[in-house]
């Protein structure tokens, strides 16, 4: 896994040089980046597959918001988890990041044998504009600019 994770960050770093590679076994491997575009964090997460999920896998999460902010209003929550309907190549979850951190965030799990490590990049723009068209954010940018 820590292969494909060092090709991705190769081909990411050709745009993005701040990618910092953070966990590295066999079994599964990591990188973490801040975009520079979005500003949102991003994770690229490589495993090997295991008795629940047999097939190796790399799954993308870009962190869209604190969770415990979003969960403070019903109505945002609500509004959020709707977007899954609107999305068809990534979901909207929470990610526990830690014992008291939780994100709201972009998913996306593919089988690592079908991933080329230079197309990582663009498949997590196609994440953030699909939110961002979904969510209504494009539209409200188009408006703003006429």
């Amino acid at each position: 896994m820590n292969t494909l994770i060092r090709q991705i960050k190769g081909a990411i770093s050709e745009k993005i040089p701040a990618v910092e590679v953070d966990v590295e076994t066999a079994e599964l491997a990591s990188l973490s980046f801040t975009h520079p575009a979005h500003r949102a964090t991003v994770l690229v997460i490589a495993e090997r597959g295991d008795n629940r999920q047999p097939l190796a896998t790399l799954a993308i999460f870009i962190l869209i918001d604190d969770w415990f902010d979003v969960q403070k209003d019903p109505a945002a929550v609500t509004k959020l988890l709707q977007l899954n309907t609107a999305l068809m190549s990534c979901a909207i979850g929470v990610l526990q990041l830690g014992d008291e951190e939780m994100a709201t965030t972009l998913c996306r799990r593919l089988p690592a044998s079908e991933v080329d490590p230079t197309t990582v990049l663009d498949l997590i723009e196609g994440m953030v504009w699909e939110y961002a068209n979904a969510a209504g954010f494009m539209e409200a940018a188009e408006v703003a600019e006429a």
